[in-house]
């Protein structure tokens, strides 16, 4: 129960500074958020019910993009062992389901080089970033850097 007030906590009033910070177009990160404890509940030691953690999930504010970095139960044994084979592969399958139902879910096949695997997470924070700015300066819906990939790699060659 601590555990769910913490969290709580954390994620509603400790987000004012996420808010700020985003108001300020700046880009936060997450490396673990909220939504780890409905997969992996163990790792955080949590031992209530699911019940509640899904409650909590539905009543504190969501991450405005959510990108998953998915590669088979073999590849991620293969670089870390720090569950058993079975428990990696339960972890993708539930990983896969919840962030399949987000709309702001991005499954990127982390399985092949890296470069591709940059490649893509770079071209889904760009398109993100780029709409959050179009929605800010109110330029409407059909603004070209919504959907055309090829004006992101504009935007990602001159930045480079």
């Amino acid at each position: 129960m601590r555990a769910v007030l913490y969290w709580f906590a954390y994620y509603t009033f400790g987000y004012v500074t996420v808010r700020l910070a985003l108001a300020r177009n700046t880009l936060v990160l997450h490396d673990r958020h909220l939504v780890d404890t409905l997969v992996d509940s163990r790792r955080y030691r949590y031992g209530g019910p699911l019940w509640l953690l899904r409650l909590l999930w539905r009543l504190v504010p969501k991450p405005d993009l959510i990108i998953l970095l998915d590669a088979p139960p073999g590849v991620l044994q293969a670089r870390k062992q720090e569950v058993p084979f079975e428990e990696s592969a339960r972890q993708r399958e539930a990983y896969l389901s919840l962030v399949g139902t987000m709309k702001n879910g991005h499954i990127v096949d982390a399985a092949r080089p890296l470069e591709q695997v940059v490649g893509d997470v770079n071209e889904i924070i760009l398109r993100h970033l780029a709409t959050r700015i179009v929605r800010r300066v109110g330029l409407g819906q059909d603004v070209p850097c919504r959907r055309d990939p090829a004006v992101l790699s504009e935007v990602r060659n001159e930045s480079a």
